[in-house]
């Protein structure tokens, strides 16, 4: 989180259904789109992915949305 206390106007909650790629896609199409916060919500990825697809989508939105973490606390942090 980039210390930002505003409450998001538009959420995006992923579907653990799409693979790690498709996500990444998708949650920065919704960015374009308008959404400004994406509630990462993948409990069948390993965990290891899941920080992946973490790290990838801090990049590639860079700031212009806050990226939430379901599922693990550390990674959240």
């Amino acid at each position: 989180m980039n210390g930002d206390q505003t409450i998001p106007r538009l959420m995006f909650v992923t579907d653990s259904r799409f693979d790690r790629y498709q996500l990444e896609t998708i949650c920065v199409e919704a960015v374009e789109g308008g959404v400004d916060a994406i509630q990462l919500r993948a409990p069948s990825m390993a965990k290891r992915e899941r920080a992946s697809l973490a790290r990838a989508l801090q990049n590639r939105l860079g700031g212009r949305a806050r990226l939430l973490i379901n599922t693990d606390m550390s990674l959240a942090k």
